[in-house]
Order: structure tokens, then sequence, then C-alpha cells
């Protein structure tokens, strides 16, 4: 009686599986026929479930694709039209429940979910349905599928990456080994995807800041292990201000060995990171342990990003508040931070013999220091006569850094643009900012910011005196641009476009026409397309010299379509004839 009911459910099971629509279509269609008919039922019944239920969509679906053929629609455009309906109607109708019975059908991976693997915009379809599905199976056993590929970049922007450990821990693998290798100018978009995969829960940013730390202590290669240091801090830096700032202090703290350290130092640096200033005690604490101690902690803790911006910032801004007593304080511990040859990491232990640690460098860094920010603290409508004052100081990358400091605090106040000496002044700024740049390639990121700040900023001034310093900024950028920061450059001028005056667009793209040539990099082609694009620009360039150059400009892209940019994308041939055509369409 068992072995009976369970031949009838089987049946039962193939004859509803024979009668959804369009069953004669599908894959497994052959070995249901056989199974249903071994498990009892007759052929014509067989036969009259695959006819009753055959509606023939997708013979439909061709003959609606020879029509738009026909129609002119062209071929790949056909089959976009399709695939969006699919996707579309599967997101109407898909339903976990349903697609989890999959693997009571199958025992192997199904061929289809093979294809929709293969192929980005399937892809793309499934990552849609498990950010809205998160505990369907099928789904998870995709996003395995799909990691198992290699294709770490596009899982590691889901939140439903971090939901399985296995995916997650394979995704974080291979994104730390990306931070590492990427080129320089990749690496933020690299450390943003790390930042939303790391950051998704807690869970996630303990085990993963656990880990730097653990990669950190073991790298070989000294690029690396910075590298490493650095997505930690950002970090570090993320949880602080957008989740919690308790989880984003006190972990790294417990991750490291500073509380093997004397109390003081912990007390410290938690304080600076947690209110953003440096109290005289704050100072004193740290320039007892650091500087005049025979056994100091790692310098490393000085070098936090966090601590180093608050003792720049109390240093370098106009209206200081630091008591004059411990101003001194303030330029050694900033001096011994950026000067102090220490190569020990946070693992370091204390010592009950004297450490011998290279200071000869911290005096005349504290010296710099000194001079530079006397020269800041200066009357404005003085400093232009110590021009070369600045310069001679400038070779310390910490008093430079202090500088942009300075510079930032003057150039984002709408009242340094209305005073008498600001004329005479921007001029020494802009030469200042030149010389950094060509001086520290480091500090280029944090300079671009700047300069993208200012060039935001809405100030008094009278509209061509106001163009005129923005011009002199754009001068800056196609100058950083030369530096070698063409991608970091590009992407932002590409955002403001819409916005800025169409001379300051012409002026740039012409002064880029002559600063490129070929062969070009799918990224900068991508780059470039981001700005040609625009209504705005097209419009700042519709004079025929310029018409001209766009033309000549994209001539020299097409060797770079269809080739993807390390990000992804793609510039197509189409792309670059619509830029082409609406250059030559408009007219004076």
């Amino acid at each position: 009686g068992g072995g009976g009911g369970a031949r009838e459910e089987e049946l039962r099971r193939w004859q509803e599986h024979l009668s959804r629509p369009d069953a004669v279509m599908e894959s497994d269609v052959a070995a249901a026929i056989r199974s249903v008919i071994a498990s009892g039922a007759r052929p014509q019944e067989v036969v009259g479930r695959l006819s009753s239920g055959y509606r023939g969509y997708a013979p439909m679906a061709n003959t609606a694709a020879h029509w738009l053929a026909v129609a002119g629609v062209t071929p790949s455009r056909v089959v976009d039209i399709f695939r969006a309906r699919c996707a579309d109607e599967i997101k109407r109708v898909f339903s976990p429940t349903e697609a989890d019975k999959i693997f009571d059908e199958v025992s192997a991976t199904p061929e289809w979910l093979e294809e929709m693997v293969v192929d980005k915009r399937w892809r793309a379809l499934l990552y849609e349905l498990a950010e809205e599905h998160e505990s369907c199976l099928m789904l998870s056993f995709a996003m395995q599928k799909i990691s198992e590929a290699g294709h770490h970049e596009e899982i590691a922007g889901l939140s439903s990456a971090t939901t399985n450990f296995f995916i997650f821990s394979r995704v974080l693998s291979h994104m730390l080994v990306e931070a590492c290798r990427v080129p320089i100018e990749n690496f933020d978009a690299v450390l943003s995807t790390l930042l939303k995969l790391c950051c998704e829960c807690e869970q996630t940013f303990l085990f993963s800041l656990a880990l730097l730390h653990l990669l950190i202590s073991r790298c070989a290669s000294p690029s690396e292990r910075e590298r490493l240091r650095r997505v930690a801090q950002e970090l570090e830096a993320f949880v602080s201000s957008s989740r919690s700032e308790e989880i984003g202090i006190k972990v790294p703290l417990y991750l490291s060995n500073m509380l093997a350290w004397p109390p003081p130092l912990a007390l410290a640096l938690t304080a600076i990171k947690r209110t953003k200033t440096c109290t005289s005690g704050d100072i004193m604490k740290l320039h007892n342990l650091f500087c005049d101690s025979a056994s100091p902690p790692p310098a490393i803790y000085l070098r936090h990003p966090v601590v180093l911006q608050v003792l720049l910032g109390e240093l370098f801004q106009r209206d200081s508040k630091i008591n004059a007593r411990y101003l001194d304080r303030f330029f050694d511990v900033l001096a011994y931070a950026a000067a102090a040859a220490d190569p020990r990491s946070s693992d370091a232990r204390p010592s009950h013999e004297p450490t011998f640690i290279d200071k000869s460098s911290v005096p005349p860094t504290a010296e710099a220091l000194k001079e530079v920010r006397a020269l800041c603290m200066l009357p404005p409508a003085e400093i232009s006569g110590h021009v070369s004052k600045f310069e001679q100081y400038l070779d310390f990358p910490i008093v430079s850094m202090g500088v942009l400091e300075w510079m930032q605090k003057l150039l984002l106040d709408s009242s340094f643009y209305a005073a008498a000496y600001a004329a005479a002044l921007i001029p020494v700024l802009l030469h200042l900012l030149r010389w950094i740049s060509f001086k520290h390639p480091q500090q280029h990121p944090r300079l671009l910011n700047l300069v993208i700040l200012a060039f935001d900023f809405e100030t008094d001034q009278d509209a061509l005196t106001e163009l005129e310093f923005k011009r002199s900024l754009v001068d800056l950028l196609l100058f950083l641009v030369q530096c070698g920061n063409v991608l970091q450059v590009l992407s932002p001028f590409s955002e403001r476009c819409p916005r800025i005056d169409q001379s300051l667009i012409r002026y740039f793209l012409t002064n880029m026409f002559q600063i490129a040539s070929p062969p070009f990099s799918p990224s900068f082609v991508h780059a470039m397309v981001g700005i040609l694009k625009h209504r705005q620009t097209i419009q700042a360039m519709r004079a025929p010299a310029n018409r001209n150059a766009i033309v000549e400009f994209i001539q020299k892209c097409y060797e770079a379509c269809d080739r993807p940019t390390l990000a992804g994308e793609t510039v197509t041939r189409a792309m670059l004839d619509e830029i082409r055509e609406s250059a030559l369409a408009t007219r004076p």
C-alpha cells in the first residue's frame, strides 16, 4: 500500500509538470515523458496534456522579433527589448518558494542558470532579485556560482554578499588583493566597494578589521602594507562617522597592542579621535610619552589620519586657541609623528631596555613647522612678501600639509574675497599650491580636493573677477592633469559641466586636446566622453574651430572603442558617433 501511494504521488507530480504552459518547450521534457509513462500514465494522456498546455510563446516572440527587424530595428536592439521584457516579467512573478523547489526537481546546476551566470545582463537581474529576496536559497546558490566564476567586483557592492559567509570571505579576499595591486588612480573605487562590503553590519566590520590587522602584521611588502593600513583606517573612519563612533574607536583599540603601553597613550588618543580636538592635557601626555621617554610607544599611533588632522588643524587655524605655553609641545609631537624613523608596527610591545629611534630629523621639522605657522598667522596683507620663505620650508611634507589646511580656511571664507588684499594674495596662494603639487605628489588628492572645494565655493565677487579666479583654478586642474592625475580631474569636472560658465569648459577642453595624444586608454576615453556628452559642452564648443577639434579628438578615440575600462564601463562606436554628429550639427 505504501509503495502504491508513493507511485501515485510521483505520477501526480509529473502530470502537473507536463500540464504547465508550454511544457513541451522545456529542456527536460523527454525525461519527464519517460518518467510519467514509467509511473503508469497512458501515452495518449501525456500527448493530450502537452498539446492542451501548448501556448507557443517562443514562436510568438520570434515572429515579433522578425516584425521588428522588418521595421528597421537592429538585431542588438531587438535582443535588448526582449531581454528587458523578460526581466520585467521575471521580477513581477518571481516567487522565492517556487524558485527553491527547483532543487527538488534537479540534482545538478540547471543549464539555464549556468547561462545566466555567464551573461553580465542576466547576472544583473539575479543581483536585483537577490537584494529583494535575501532568504531565497536558489538565489543564494546563484550568488555562490557567480562568486565561483570570479565576478567578485560585481557582488561586492550587494548587501546580500554579506549574508553568506562563504561568498563574503571569497569576495573580501579578492577585493583586498585588488586594493594592494590596483593602480593608484583606481584605488579609491576599490576602497569605496570595500567600505560598503565590510561595513554592512557589525560582524562584517569586526571580521574585516581583524583580518586587516593580521595581514598588516604579516605583510612583507611595504607598499602593500601601507595600502592595507589605509583600508583599515578608512574602515574605522567610515564606521565612526556613519554607524557607531564607539565601535569605530574601541574595536581598533582592542585589536592593537595600545593597551599594553602606559594608560595615558590610549586616554589621549581616544579623546582626540572622539572630540576631534587636542587639549593641553592631551598634548602633554603625548609629549611625555614620545618626546621625553627613552622607550616611547611606536610612532605609528601618532600617524593615524585623524590624529594628524586634528594636530594640523589646531596649529594652522588662524583662530587657534592653543595656549602659548604649550605651542612648542604641539610642534614637537607633530614633528615626531612626521620625522621620527620608527619602523615598529602597532603590534610592538613595551621593552625594559631603551629603544633606539633616529630622531635627527625631528628638530629641523619642528623648526620648519614653527616658522611657517608664524608666516600663516601674519596679517594676510603682509604674506605676499614671504613667498621665498614659504618655498624654503615647503620641502617638508608635514609643513605643506599644514599650509594646505591654512589655505582651505582662507579660500572657503567669504570674508576673505571681500578684503582689499584678496586680489594680491590669491595669485600667491595659487603659486604655493603649484609648488606643493610639484614637491609632494602624494598630496595631490588632498590638493585636488581643496581646488574643487574652492571652485564650488560661492563668493560675493563681481562676475568677471570670480570668472578669472575660477579660470586660475582650471589652470591648476590642468597642471594636475600634466602631473598624472588625469582621471581624478576629469571625473569631478564632468560633474560640474552642466552648471558652470561655458568659457571655462571651452578653456579646459581646448587645453586638454593639446595635452592629450594617442593612443588613449579606455578609461581616459570614457572620462572624456562624460564631459563631451553634455549639451552645455557642445554649446560651449560651437565655434567652427572648436567643433573641428572635437571631431579630430573623436577620430583618435575610435581605437579604444568596445574595450572595457578597469571599472567595467565600455565606450561604443555609436556613443562616439553621436557626440561627433551633435558637434557637427551645432551652429555658432
